[in-house]
């Protein structure tokens, strides 16, 4: 089977094949296969990444050629879920995001974007559990390799992620609601002065960490009230060079809709 795409005056065609088999009952289900896709990369899209991007940038497509996977997943009871998978994709124009130094209209050190071919490969891991409606936990996590051909490091891209969030829904009246995210190392280009002279070299970000708790109290079908507590840890951390994160903070309101 073959999936095509048209962008840019282009003509694409991707490979499209998957495969699985149950070995027990749903508990073991090997599965894998092999796809490719074309992904836009808009205004829209980077900056709901990365809300510090510049305004101004080149647009390109991320072309991945093809995607290998293959993995194992099921079911280990009837609220226990797994999928374990690992992938390899060779991509044409991934995206990475620099700050722009050479721009001097850009005093907020506002991110250009790069582009790069990039072969990549990823290990990933989920864990899920859910109690009829009122419990839903999940654990997952992601191991990421990019190995760019041109630049020197995968530039604002994390190592790994973890996270673990969890759901309690009391009578559908009282929603309490967790997270914790955990974003492995990564390597910023950033810019340094030595005798008198600037260059550009990688600086490594330490992975982060955060927390955040969330209650809902649904009075009726039209009006609610929330609380949000956000990085509980009360910890600075920075996703993107030079832009520390918010450390403790909340937000309280409500929700209505009329109809």
């Amino acid at each position: 089977d073959v999936m095509s795409n048209v962008g840019s005056g282009k003509f694409y065609v991707y490979p499209q094949l998957n495969f699985q088999y149950d070995i027990f009952e749903s508990i073991i289900i090997p599965y894998a296969g092999i796809n490719g896709g074309l992904q836009k990369n808009s205004l829209r899209s980077l900056s709901n990444e990365n809300p510090f991007i510049k305004s101004t940038i080149n647009y390109k497509n991320s072309n991945t050629k093809f995607n290998v996977f293959g993995g194992l997943k099921g079911n280990l009871s009837s609220n226990l879920s797994y999928d374990a998978k690992a992938s390899y994709s060779m991509i044409d124009s991934m995206h990475f995001f620099v700050i722009d130094y050479n721009d001097v209209t850009t005093v907020d050190n506002k991110f250009n974007v790069i582009y790069d071919n990039t072969n990549y490969f990823n290990v990933s891991g989920q864990l899920k559990y859910q109690y009829k409606e009122k419990i839903h936990l999940l654990a997952k996590g992601n191991y990421h390799l990019y190995n760019p051909k041109n630049l020197t490091r995968a530039y604002h891209k994390p190592s790994f992620d973890l996270t673990f969030s969890a759901v309690y829904n009391l009578q559908s009246k009282i929603i309490l609601k967790t997270d914790i995210y955990v974003i492995g190392d990564q390597y910023a280009l950033t810019q340094v002065k030595e005798n008198d002279v600037y260059r550009s070299e990688p600086k490594l970000l330490k992975s982060v960490g955060d927390f955040n708790l969330g209650a809902e109290y649904r009075y009726s079908k039209m009006l609610s009230f929330f609380v949000n507590f956000n990085n509980i840890a009360n910890m600075r951390y920075y996703r993107w060079e030079k832009y520390p994160s918010q450390r403790f903070n909340f937000m309280a309101g409500l929700t209505f809709v009329p109809f």
